[in-house]
């Protein structure tokens, strides 16, 4: 049941990220997206009574045409309200709660390539 778990929190982050994507009209070829998410790093432990997440990993992809030059700081705001949005929204059903711990995000582009770092925890 844990993996089960641990797979739907994985895809329920990438679907975030590749919504906000769409919303801010990043033109990423989504053909090309590459997620990783490093499973030394990444802890999940919820619902439990230690309840404890952590998801690091990245995101690149290509872009089908030239970043606005307001994309990365955009991008990156958006992403940084994310992640406290979807703790808020986490119902555990022992009656604990999931606190922020980080939330570090960096967003960038290099020629033809974005790519998007996160470290996220919460405990």
């Amino acid at each position: 049941m844990a993996d089960r778990a641990w797979d739907q929190f994985r895809r329920l982050i990438l679907g975030t990220v590749l919504e906000l994507l769409l919303e801010e009209r990043v033109p990423v070829d989504f053909t090309s997206i590459e997620v990783r998410f490093d499973d030394k790093l990444s802890v999940f432990h919820v619902p439990r009574l230690n309840n404890y997440m952590r998801f690091v990993g990245g995101l690149e992809g290509r872009l089908s045409s030239a970043a606005a030059p307001d994309l990365v700081p955009r991008v990156r705001a958006r992403l940084l309200e994310a992640w406290p949005e979807l703790l808020a929204c986490v119902k555990i059903p022992i009656g604990d709660r999931l606190d922020l711990t980080r939330n570090d995000i960096q967003v960038s582009v290099v020629g033809e390539r974005i790519a998007i770092r996160f470290d996220l925890e919460a405990d």
